[in-house]
């Protein structure tokens, strides 16, 4: 049975109307990753429970490596939360989520790095982000599914709601138990246990999370792919931020060992385009900038995409979290130098 209270650097906040678990562990003058979580999972998953090997976590070797850590849980059923919420939407989701970095990293820069479903809140982040004046170096996908309708799992017959009115997302839990299984075995020993994984990290949350046509209002479940698609603001690539991707190896998380990569380009290169290069004047800029660009553009996937060995939860466990770590801060680097040189260009163009 899952118990409540926070723990370590923990801290319940009040952020534009709604409650959210925050992890913060920040310092001046430092880069500051923001986690969020996947869905059916607070993002305690990157910085772990009371009596867990520290080194099997995110945050340990961001540490290390003096970058601070900003972890943001949305509002769940699991009772460290005293404030239900199962109407949020991802419109939501991404204002109050901007509103905690507001509040703990300032004006930035911050880096996002979003688990699986925190995919979906792309678009709504960076121009929630933007319109409070906080510098977005870029996203860097962690086996994350992209802002669109279609690409999770759902069930035929539709998502159901719990009588809380939360997300039902029993039918995954064997595939996520088994998953974390899978790094317990990369790991050599147990990272997190199944008690643990009920006790301090399940959650079911708020259904509209998941940017998918299964919708919930006060009179009950709905669908309407139209109400989907305007909650992510899908297809707004003018707010596209520079995207990267660390991607699982086994075959045990297909689509996103082979597919994800590709769909995160081409978020990157489209918004680079609709977002970042928005109304430069190509033809002013010099043969050199121009050259620039191009080989921005074709070497992109080797650039701004790795990967890390295991499943979904390739980031669990010593090696996996020590490498994710080692990526994001290499992706930190090289999206601030592209920024760095894309501004450049603009005063040309």
């Amino acid at each position: 049975m899952m118990t409540g209270g926070i723990f370590g650097q923990e801290q319940l906040v009040e952020a534009n109307g709604h409650q959210f678990l925050v992890y913060a562990r920040l310092k001046a003058g430092a880069p500051t990753i923001v986690f969020l979580p996947g869905g059916a999972h607070l993002a305690r998953i990157a910085y772990g429970h009371p009596g867990a090997r520290e080194t099997d976590f995110l945050d340990s070797h961001l540490r290390e490596s003096n970058v601070g850590l900003l972890a943001i849980s949305y509002p769940g059923s699991h009772p460290v939360f005293t404030k239900a919420d199962p109407l949020m939407t991802l419109t939501e989701w991404a204002e109050g989520v901007a509103a905690v970095c507001s509040e703990f990293a300032g004006d930035g820069p911050v880096l996002l790095a979003g688990w699986s479903m925190a995919g979906k809140i792309v678009f709504r982040l960076s121009r929630a982000l933007k319109e409070r004046g906080i510098r977005l170096t870029g996203f860097v996908a962690m086996a994350a599914r992209p802002p669109w309708p279609g690409l999770s799992p759902r069930r035929l017959e539709g998502e159901p709601v719990r009588p809380d009115g939360f997300w039902d997302s029993s039918a995954y839990d064997p595939m996520l138990a088994k998953g974390l299984e899978e790094a317990n075995r990369l790991a050599g020993h147990v990272v997190i246990n199944p008690e643990e994984r009920k006790e301090f990290y399940c959650t079911s949350g708020p259904l509209m999370l998941r940017a998918e046509v299964d919708r919930l209002g006060i009179d009950g479940p709905y669908q309407s792919l139209e109400a989907a698609l305007q909650d992510s603001d899908g297809f707004a690539f003018q707010h596209a931020p520079l995207c990267a991707t660390i991607s699982p190896t086994l075959c045990s998380d297909p689509e996103q060992a082979l597919a994800g990569p590709a769909t995160w380009n081409a978020i990157a290169l489209t918004g680079l385009m609709r977002n970042h290069l928005a109304g430069l004047e190509f033809s002013r800029l010099s043969s050199s900038s121009w050259d620039w660009l191009r080989n921005l553009a074709q070497t992109w996937p080797v650039e701004m995409n790795c990967s890390v060995e295991g499943g979904h939860f390739f980031f669990v466990g010593e090696d996996g979290a020590k490498a994710t770590a080692r990526a994001l801060i290499q992706f930190n680097d090289r999206l601030s130098s592209v920024i760095v040189e894309l501004n450049r260009l603009r005063l040309q163009g």
